[in-house]
Formats: C-alpha cells, sequence, structure tokens
C-alpha cells in the first residue's frame, strides 16, 4: 500500500517459519528489479518499503511490477502486483 504508488510502497508479508526473507521485485518481462530485506526474521508478519529503485539505485519508470516473497531461497506465498505512477 498505496497501490497504485510515487514514490514508495509498503510490501507486507507473512511467514510461517523463522528464515532469511527475500523481497524480489520483478518488472513485467520477468527481469529483477530490485531484492529488498535478505535478513533473518521469525514467523510472523512483517512489512518493508519498495522505493520504487532499481538495485542500482535510479528511479524506476512507471509501470506495473511485481513482488514476490522468498524464505531460504525458496518461493513463498502469492505475487502482489504493483503500478508505479510517475
Amino acid at each position: 500500500y498505496p497501490n497504485p504508488f510515487n514514490p514508495q510502497t509498503t510490501i507486507n508479508f507473512e511467514m510461517a517459519s523463522s528464515g532469511k526473507a527475500e523481497i524480489r521485485i520483478y518488472s513485467l518481462r520477468g527481469e529483477l528489479v530490485d531484492s529488498l530485506v535478505g535478513q533473518h526474521y521469525e514467523a510472523g508478519r512483517h512489512k518493508t518499503v519498495w522505493q520504487g529503485r532499481d538495485r542500482q539505485g535510479r528511479n524506476g519508470p512507471s509501470g506495473s511490477y511485481f513482488a514476490k516473497l522468498f524464505v531460504d531461497g525458496e518461493a513463498q506465498g502469492k505475487v502482489i502486483k504493483m503500478s508505479l505512477i510517475r
């Protein structure tokens, strides 16, 4: 939330067990745009913020993006669609 967003959005995620959490942001073409978090979390609900930037810190263009949670390298839960409006 919010969705659509500019310039940042909060991504909520829930973990069934503890582990290293990573939120991967993908473009419509399936390219990895950014990777968030990358640290150990206990089971439960958490949140992180995506600034609408790529891994090099450049502002991403307007468009649709997808977020996916990975725990200990394995995909978890559903894919979240986000819209960046500049």
